[in-house]
């Protein structure tokens, strides 16, 4: 009964000394790893798919760590496609999403547990104006909620 009461008296208090030190009695070790995103990725599963007269451009996009590993964070993300040139070309920008995925409900929503990633569906209003998809490069990015700003971009096909 001792015993449990003092156990109990440990878990109240806590295991650290308040002093800033562990409960391994020192700081923690300079350059200790934190899960924050350094990267971001355009899956290569990214397409478009059209169904009947509307066409979309899915994709996906992983946060990584800096141990490479994709990773939740909150986030805002902005989606360009641009006509022509290729990757770091020029050319004209046709169209431009954005999402904030900053909340739970956001969180939920966009990101799929399974590949890890986060998926958006992008609507391709004005087909027409395309000429040709092959030529049209993605560029995505993301600022992160603790300010980190991230960027990558690819050649899309058709």
């Amino acid at each position: 009964m001792v015993l449990v009461f003092l156990l109990s008296l440990g878990w109240v208090s806590g295991c650290g000394q308040g002093d800033g030190t562990s409960a391994f009695g020192e700081p923690p070790p300079t350059g200790t790893w934190y899960p924050e995103p350094v990267a971001l990725r355009i899956h290569p599963s990214t397409r478009y798919v059209q169904e009947g007269d509307r066409v979309w451009l899915r994709t996906r996009v992983e946060l990584l760590d800096a141990l490479g590993d994709p990773l939740k964070y909150p986030a805002r993300f902005r989606f360009e496609l641009w006509r022509s040139g290729g990757v770091g070309g020029s050319g004209s920008l046709a169209y431009v999403w954005r999402f904030d995925v900053l909340g739970y409900a956001e969180q939920d929503s966009a990101y799929d547990p399974v590949t890890r990633c986060y998926a958006f569906s992008l609507t391709l209003d004005d087909v027409g104006a395309i000429e040709d998809l092959r030529r049209m490069r993605l560029r995505v990015y993301a600022e992160t909620a603790d300010g980190e700003r991230l960027q990558r971009e690819m050649v899309l096909r058709p």
